[in-house]
């Protein structure tokens, strides 16, 4: 696979690299390059996490990466990982470079405990302490996720039908960008849901992996099904099409939560946006 390759060839060119500097001490390969369990394929990135003395003296300049192959651009960002550069290189290739303080890297250690980005998969790239193995766990499983709280839930389903009459004005108002911008608001918190309502059916270690990835293999069918019909084009009587179907699925999943775990559910709010949406329903 060329991808293989080429990603195989930036590891030896980092490590060889960073072997001269005495400021890098520690790196590691992250994310699917280093997963079993739904491991890299052709279009998969790279993702290596460096732990240096001054990070700033490689975010304020990407001349170093050039050292990796021939860079086309190189854009910062900050994400819950740290600080990076995300890194494109010819045909296509892209490796992004979590820059870290070795001083971090230190406290992490002491904490005597595998780093949470790390539970899906990692591997030592560069290691100058003879400890980095450490922040690495024995065996490689998803993170455990916090059970639903009454709190959570309230906040989660308030902000839906908040968004819900919100997305219903604007697309009322033909302001479709707007209504695509919130859109994706909307749909994290239906993605949330769905989450929470996976691991009620399944039990709360069910794998729900992240940000949808993988949902064509954990989602129940029926509801991977209706998310068919979710997301509407750029016009406004499908984009009002899809805001039913959303509000449809939501509220059969939610309601399924609240009785399950015996919250409270938002009546007055619900009936008024409901009431609100079916007085303006002219598309």
């Amino acid at each position: 696979m060329e991808s293989a390759a080429f990603y195989k060839k930036v590891e030896q060119r980092f490590v060889k690299w960073a072997q001269e500097q005495s400021d890098v001490h520690v790196a590691y390969v992250a994310g699917s390059r280093a997963r079993i369990d739904h491991g890299a394929d052709e279009y998969s990135d790279m993702d290596i996490q460096m732990y240096v003395d001054d990070p700033k003296r490689y975010l304020n300049s990407k001349d170093w990466i050039e050292n990796l192959g021939k860079l086309n651009t190189a854009i910062p960002f900050e994400s819950g990982a740290g600080l990076e550069w995300l890194s494109l290189f010819e045909r296509g290739f892209q490796v992004d470079f979590v820059i870290t303080s070795y001083a971090n890297y230190q406290t992490e250690l002491a904490k005597n405990e595998p780093l949470d980005w790390f539970r899906r998969g990692a591997r030592v790239l560069l290691d100058k302490t003879g400890e980095a193995q450490r922040l690495i766990p024995e065996k490689f499983e998803w993170p455990k996720a916090s059970p639903i709280t009454a709190e959570a839930f309230d906040y989660t389903v308030n902000t839906f039908w908040f968004l819900a009459l919100y997305l219903g004005k604007q697309i009322l108002r033909n302001e479709l960008w707007t209504v695509k911008l919130r859109d994706a608001e909307f749909k994290q918190v239906l993605l949330q849901t769905i989450e929470w309502y996976e691991k009620m059916v399944h039990g709360e270690n069910y794998d729900t992996w992240h940000a949808g990835r993988f949902i064509y293999e954990w989602v129940d069918e029926d509801i991977f099904q209706q998310l068919n019909g979710v997301f509407g084009h750029f016009d406004a009587a499908d984009s009002w099409r899809a805001l039913q179907e959303t509000i449809a699925l939501y509220e059969g999943l939610s309601r399924k939560l609240a009785e399950h775990y015996h919250y409270p559910y938002p009546e007055e709010l619900v009936a008024e946006v409901k009431q609100w949406l079916a007085a303006h329903e002219e598309l």
